[in-house]
């Protein structure tokens, strides 16, 4: 589509509106372009009169005075207005104007009504396929000055369409050259369809991370952000955190940054833009991250300031992690009351006696997916296992999966565990994996005393206890349990 508005200026010349750019011609025969620009280069529209208007761009402003009659429609500003805004609506129908061109000074207010319905975002139903993303995508492609690849457009309109995915996911389009990812990131900045970006065991260039900062910064609909192990060091987080904090109105909830070595800094940035998100997080990834207790506790702080994650944040991700004992803002999170459906702190190198105590008081209602592996008790003699820990068991609500495998478990807590479950008159279906925490004789009289009573288990995982000895008497207790359905055993039975 090309609009041409022969409008007589002051300064003779013609608008062309191209699909994705203003071009200004000469009124001279022959004719010639004096100069153009792409409808994402302008930051501002201004006209105080309906003969005169300014257009403001990230080079430089363009002011213009039509003549003829001020009183006609059809042969003032207004016209030229009303096709830019209309040529820019093509591209983005489902998003104000006023988002795309951040300055608009319209008057006298009664002519903002001729630009209604371009103020106006289209019903999502009347928009070409994935809230426009081809258009958006070819738009992006001349911006950055990349082609445009049919089968990005056809992956899109295609298979994401069909199954209604929302999250775009660039390693679906990571056998491109790394400028082509740059100009499919850029396509989400104003789409309405797609909210989330996701980009896991690939390197992308300098200039795609740019972008990802820059679609953060002005996106008022992405959601969701996964950038796992794509090598990114604390540096990024700073500048994710102010991508976040300078947007007006962030719509981010899911946050996966795992696997990515960001270390204490990276985690002491982030902090800042968790405190202030106002709709809350729903999911923190942060596995395997090079965090300590210092950027751990940082970002406690930050959830608990936030008054909005205790009702938002379902799913807390913190393995791999070398926290140790010291994560008293953890415990000072988890211990509110909070909406928690799944708890990571496997390898965390935490004592798991002071974690329960948290859990009781704030964790106990919603928390359905527990997996506490690879960590241990106090090695302190003498030191009792406390009473938070059985009563946790017995007050949970919703818990269907606990991995506490591979914890040198010690027979107290063994008991205290099982018998919490077996007083449990609220949850059920229970996953339990007690694997490799080399239980021993002794492990299996705790079992063989303890099991049979535990009717909230469906599944049961007792592999690598060294428990061949004395499986029999513990096979005959948990045959008198009707509630397990399944059983994992060491490989060779």
């Amino acid at each position: 589509m090309v609009s041409i508005c022969p409008i007589p200026l002051l300064t003779p010349a013609r608008h062309v509106f191209t699909p994705v750019r203003v071009y200004l011609l000469s009124a001279k025969v022959p004719t010639k372009i004096e100069c153009h620009f792409h409808y994402l280069d302008i930051v501002g529209v201004e006209s105080k009169k309906s003969t005169h208007f300014s257009i403001v761009t990230n080079d430089r402003p363009y002011s213009f005075v039509t003549t003829g009659d001020a009183g006609n429609f059809s042969s003032n500003a207004d016209v030229i207005l009303t096709d830019l805004a209309s040529a820019i609506k093509q591209i983005f129908p489902t998003v104000p104007l006023k988002y795309i061109i951040r300055k608009i000074d319209i008057q006298p207010p009664e002519r903002e009504t001729i630009f209604s319905e371009e103020f106006r975002p289209s019903d999502p139903r009347n928009v070409g396929p994935c809230g426009g993303f081809s258009a958006q995508y070819a738009c992006m492609c001349d911006f950055h000055g990349v082609p445009y690849r049919e089968e990005v457009a056809w992956d899109v309109d295609t298979i994401y369409l069909s199954h209604d995915t929302r999250v775009l996911n660039l390693r679906d389009f990571d056998h491109l050259e790394p400028k082509d990812l740059m100009a499919i990131v850029s396509a989400l900045e104003y789409n309405t369809f797609f909210r989330g970006l996701k980009a896991a065991h690939m390197r992308l260039s300098h200039e795609t991370l740019e972008r990802i900062l820059h679609v953060l910064k002005r996106s008022m609909w992405l959601e969701e952000l996964h950038l796992e192990a794509l090598g990114l060091r604390w540096d990024f987080l700073n500048k994710l955190s102010i991508s976040v904090i300078t947007n007006s109105n962030p719509a981010i909830r899911t946050i996966d940054l795992s696997h990515n070595i960001i270390e204490d800094k990276g985690a002491i940035h982030l902090a800042g833009p968790i405190a202030k998100v106002s709709k809350g997080l729903c999911k923190l990834a942060l596995a395997h991250c090079g965090l300590t207790s210092k950027g751990v506790n940082q970002m406690s702080h930050s959830l608990t300031l936030n008054q909005s994650i205790s009702n938002s944040l379902t799913y807390l991700d913190l393995s791999g992690n070398s926290l140790k004992d010291d994560i008293t803002n953890l415990h000072n999170f988890l211990a509110q009351p909070n909406v928690l459906e799944h708890l990571d702190l496997a390898s965390t190198d935490i004592t798991l006696e002071n974690l329960f105590g948290a859990l009781l008081r704030g964790c106990a209602t919603h928390l359905a997916h527990l997996n506490v592996s690879h960590n241990s008790f106090s090695t302190k003699k003498g030191k009792e296992i406390p009473p938070s820990f059985k009563q946790f068991f017995t007050s949970t609500f919703s818990l269907k999966h606990l991995n506490i495998a591979g914890c040198k478990l010690p027979m107290e807590a063994l008991k205290n565990l099982l018998l919490g479950l077996a007083c449990n008159e609220s949850t059920a279906g229970l996953y339990l994996d007690l694997s490799s925490n080399t239980l021993g004789a002794q492990g299996a009289h705790v079992l063989e005393s303890c099991i049979h009573g535990v009717r909230v288990l469906q599944s049961l995982d007792i592999s690598d206890n060294n428990l061949d000895a004395e499986l029999a008497p513990v096979l005959t207790a948990i045959s008198k349990n009707p509630s397990i359905r399944t059983l994992h055993l060491n490989p060779q039975f």
